[in-house]
């Protein structure tokens, strides 16, 4: 037995992405997909009630819808390109925007958090326009767990951590915000710690502190 099985864990087994689970399959994207294509909808704005997505999110709206159902979209072609979102409902995708669709076997959220951890931007090309193609989408390769309710499970178990951070984020927001309104009010006095009263005084800068004009001139010669 070769030093490489020998670190193979039991019921897993080595593959071109690397080390995945058995009972896992490693597929293009083209083989797990229904298609991915360009949108075709106009990008007119009619006010209406279905949105356009271009490679910006969502560009304006139309009254008749060209799509339903869940998809994946990724940004095309712009500064946006490889942006990936998901999208549910009816709605309209300009030809900025790729539309990835799924057979029944294969869970949308997870294949998401795939393409999210791949970083698209990676395979994009082109420095005045980026681009990145559907061909190049199809091609990629990824491990997928054979049983639908597991790549579910994985999908639900990341949500769930997105959820988690979003909300410390808004939690630390909040904080930040508290400290600049504790700032604005220690800072000038209109608000005191316990313990302490009297009158604050007014001074200039000067005349509390000292300026190192020697330091500050050997700084300027330094960067001279």
């Amino acid at each position: 037995m070769t030093t490489l099985m020998q670190t193979i864990p039991k019921g897993y087994k080595q593959t071109e992405v690397g080390v995945i689970p058995a009972d896992w399959d490693v597929k293009e994207m083209k083989d797990f997909t229904l298609s991915v294509a360009s949108g075709k909808s106009k990008t007119t704005n009619e006010s209406g009630d279905y949105p356009i997505y271009g490679s910006t999110g969502i560009i304006g709206k139309r009254k008749q819808a060209d799509y339903s159902g869940d998809k994946i979209l990724i940004a095309r072609v712009g500064a946006n390109a490889g942006t990936v979102n998901k999208v549910s409902g009816k709605y309209c995708v300009s030809d900025n925007t790729l539309m990835v669709t799924y057979p029944p076997e294969i869970d949308i959220n997870f294949s998401y958090y795939q393409l999210i951890n791949f970083r698209i931007n990676k395979i994009i090309f082109g420095s005045g326009q980026p681009l990145v193609t559907g061909g190049q989408i199809k091609s990629l390769v990824f491990a997928i767990p054979s049983n639908k309710k597991e790549q579910s499970a994985i999908a639900t178990a990341l949500s769930d951590t997105d959820a988690l951070i979003e909300k410390l984020e808004k939690l630390i927001e909040k904080k930040k915000s508290i400290k600049r309104g504790a700032m604005q009010e220690l800072l000038t006095g209109k608000r005191r710690l316990p313990g302490f009263s009297g009158k604050w005084e007014t001074k200039k800068l000067g005349e509390v502190a000292e300026f190192d004009h020697d330091r500050d001139q050997t700084q300027k010669q330094t960067m001279c």
